[in-house]
């Protein structure tokens, strides 16, 4: 059974080294910026719904969900359930967000739209009234889906460096997590 496991897993491997590479228009610049920009919006959008701490601070101040609490009272159980459910299905529509990132038949499609959904719940965040109860949800829930979108859907640019493919998709992993950070760097700007 390991040998059928290996053998799968070699063919698998030989096959995406025998991949053919897309020809790169404009040459090694070119290919450079796009990775450049792509690690750029990948840092700004793909995982900035796991930065939620600093961005909880900042909800909190401005009195979002503040009218769930008696008067008397600044936070309360049902104003941290509402903001906690907010981050929740914000993380899980960061996970959709990847799986809608397959139907799309071009990167540069699906990136724009996950582009647009980032900006969109990032536009409705910034104006919603601190009593609404449903724009703050849709809003991360855009942002979620959004970065989704854009982390699946930048894996693609691997194909154009050959050889280095394997680090390229490493480097836009990776910069997910580097994403959770922008919130934490936004917050001292608001303080």
């Amino acid at each position: 059974k390991n040998k059928v496991k290996v053998l799968h897993v070699t063919t698998s491997l030989k096959m995406a080294a025998d991949a053919p590479e897309a020809p790169v228009t404009g040459g090694k610049r070119a290919a450079a910026a796009l990775f450049l920009f792509t690690i750029w919006q990948s840092f700004l959008t793909s995982g900035i719904v796991y930065g939620w701490t600093p961005l909880l601070i900042v909800l909190k101040k401005e009195g979002v969900y503040r009218h769930r609490c008696p008067l008397e009272t600044e936070d309360c159980n049902e104003r941290d359930v509402a903001l906690n459910l907010m981050f929740t299905i914000g993380s899980i529509s960061m996970i959709f967000g990847g799986v809608l990132a397959g139907p799309f038949p071009f990167p540069k499609i699906g990136l724009a739209f996950g582009g647009l959904l980032v900006s969109i719940g990032s536009l409705t965040m910034a104006l919603a009234d601190a009593s609404s109860d449903f724009a703050y949800p849709f809003a991360y829930v855009c942002m979620g889906a959004g970065g989704g979108i854009i982390h699946f859907g930048s894996f693609s640019i691997g194909n154009i460096f050959g050889p280095y493919r394997g680090y390229i998709m490493s480097g836009l992993a990776g910069i997910m997590g580097f994403s959770s950070l922008v919130f934490q760097i936004v917050y001292p700007i608001y303080m």
